[in-house]
Protein backbone atom coordinates (compact mmCIF):
# COMPACT_ATOMS: atom_id res chain seq x y z
CA UNK A 1 0.00 0.00 0.00
CA UNK A 2 1.46 3.29 -0.74
CA UNK A 3 0.20 7.13 -0.85
CA UNK A 4 1.45 9.35 -3.77
CA UNK A 5 1.35 12.84 -3.79
CA UNK A 6 -2.01 12.87 -5.00
CA UNK A 7 -3.48 11.35 -1.57
CA UNK A 8 -5.26 8.71 -2.81
CA UNK A 9 -4.17 5.04 -1.25
CA UNK A 10 -3.07 2.64 -4.09
CA UNK A 11 -2.83 -1.24 -3.46
CA UNK A 12 0.44 -2.84 -5.85
CA UNK A 13 1.41 -5.64 -6.69
CA UNK A 14 5.15 -6.97 -8.00
CA UNK A 15 6.08 -10.22 -8.20
CA UNK A 16 6.78 -12.75 -11.31
CA UNK A 17 4.48 -12.94 -13.63
CA UNK A 18 2.64 -16.46 -14.16
CA UNK A 19 -0.12 -15.90 -15.96
CA UNK A 20 0.70 -16.05 -19.63
CA UNK A 21 -0.56 -12.35 -19.35
CA UNK A 22 -3.25 -10.40 -17.39
CA UNK A 23 -6.29 -9.22 -19.44
CA UNK A 24 -7.21 -5.58 -19.59
CA UNK A 25 -10.52 -5.03 -17.59
CA UNK A 26 -12.50 -3.28 -20.16
CA UNK A 27 -15.99 -4.14 -18.85
CA UNK A 28 -16.13 -1.90 -16.18
CA UNK A 29 -15.38 1.25 -18.56
CA UNK A 30 -18.62 0.66 -20.47
CA UNK A 31 -21.96 1.56 -19.66
CA UNK A 32 -24.58 -1.17 -19.03
CA UNK A 33 -27.06 -1.50 -22.25
CA UNK A 34 -30.43 -1.34 -22.20
CA UNK A 35 -31.23 -5.41 -21.60
CA UNK A 36 -29.04 -4.84 -18.31
CA UNK A 37 -25.46 -6.88 -19.37
CA UNK A 38 -22.28 -4.81 -19.44
CA UNK A 39 -20.84 -4.49 -23.25
CA UNK A 40 -17.49 -6.44 -23.58
CA UNK A 41 -18.19 -8.52 -20.57
CA UNK A 42 -18.24 -11.58 -22.68
CA UNK A 43 -14.95 -10.23 -24.22
CA UNK A 44 -13.28 -10.34 -21.05
CA UNK A 45 -14.80 -13.44 -19.43
CA UNK A 46 -13.09 -15.46 -22.77
CA UNK A 47 -9.81 -13.07 -22.49
CA UNK A 48 -9.51 -14.22 -18.66
CA UNK A 49 -9.97 -18.18 -20.37
CA UNK A 50 -7.42 -18.14 -22.56
CA UNK A 51 -4.86 -16.22 -20.49
CA UNK A 52 -5.28 -19.56 -18.04
CA UNK A 53 -5.59 -22.14 -20.42
CA UNK A 54 -2.36 -20.58 -22.29
CA UNK A 55 -0.61 -20.45 -18.87
CA UNK A 56 -0.83 -24.38 -18.81
CA UNK A 57 2.00 -24.30 -21.27
CA UNK A 58 3.99 -21.23 -20.23
CA UNK A 59 4.05 -21.39 -16.57
CA UNK A 60 5.71 -24.79 -17.24
CA UNK A 61 7.89 -23.66 -19.84
CA UNK A 62 8.86 -20.94 -17.52
CA UNK A 63 9.92 -23.30 -14.45
CA UNK A 64 11.75 -25.40 -17.33
CA UNK A 65 13.62 -22.40 -18.71
CA UNK A 66 14.12 -20.31 -15.60
CA UNK A 67 13.15 -17.03 -17.27
CA UNK A 68 10.20 -15.13 -15.13
CA UNK A 69 9.37 -11.65 -16.56
CA UNK A 70 8.82 -9.40 -13.21
CA UNK A 71 5.36 -7.14 -13.36
CA UNK A 72 3.97 -4.58 -11.39
CA UNK A 73 0.44 -3.06 -11.80
CA UNK A 74 -2.15 -1.00 -9.59
CA UNK A 75 -4.42 -3.70 -7.69
CA UNK A 76 -6.73 -0.95 -5.90
CA UNK A 77 -8.26 1.17 -6.76
CA UNK A 78 -9.28 -0.65 -10.32
CA UNK A 79 -6.41 -0.29 -12.46
CA UNK A 80 -7.52 -0.38 -16.35
CA UNK A 81 -5.04 0.46 -18.41
CA UNK A 82 -2.23 3.03 -16.30
CA UNK A 83 0.28 1.87 -13.88
CA UNK A 84 2.34 -1.24 -15.13
CA UNK A 85 5.43 -2.23 -15.22
CA UNK A 86 6.66 -5.33 -17.14
CA UNK A 87 10.68 -6.77 -17.98
CA UNK A 88 11.72 -8.90 -20.21
CA UNK A 89 12.16 -12.72 -19.10
CA UNK A 90 14.79 -12.76 -16.83
CA UNK A 91 16.59 -15.51 -14.65
CA UNK A 92 14.42 -16.54 -11.42
CA UNK A 93 17.29 -15.44 -8.70
CA UNK A 94 17.11 -11.84 -11.01
CA UNK A 95 13.95 -11.87 -11.04
CA UNK A 96 13.50 -12.46 -7.03
CA UNK A 97 15.77 -9.50 -6.58
CA UNK A 98 14.36 -7.14 -8.52
CA UNK A 99 10.97 -7.60 -7.15
CA UNK A 100 12.63 -7.08 -3.50
CA UNK A 101 13.93 -3.60 -5.17
CA UNK A 102 10.55 -2.29 -6.88
CA UNK A 103 8.92 -3.43 -3.78
CA UNK A 104 10.84 -1.43 -1.51
CA UNK A 105 10.91 1.80 -4.68
CA UNK A 106 7.46 1.90 -4.32
CA UNK A 107 7.33 2.25 -0.65
CA UNK A 108 9.22 5.29 -0.90
CA UNK A 109 7.50 6.89 -4.09
CA UNK A 110 4.25 5.47 -4.61
CA UNK A 111 5.09 3.88 -8.27
CA UNK A 112 7.74 1.39 -10.01
CA UNK A 113 10.83 2.45 -11.59
CA UNK A 114 10.75 3.12 -14.80
CA UNK A 115 11.82 1.44 -17.15
CA UNK A 116 15.19 1.56 -19.35
CA UNK A 117 15.09 2.78 -23.04
CA UNK A 118 15.21 -0.22 -25.68
CA UNK A 119 16.65 1.89 -28.04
Amino acid sequence: MTRPRGGEWMQWRVGRQRLAWRPTRRAALHEYDPFGMRENETVETLSWIAALLATIVVLPWRIVTNRWPVVAYVLAPLDVEGQRRRTAPLPRAEARALVRQWAAYIELHGEPPPLPDRR
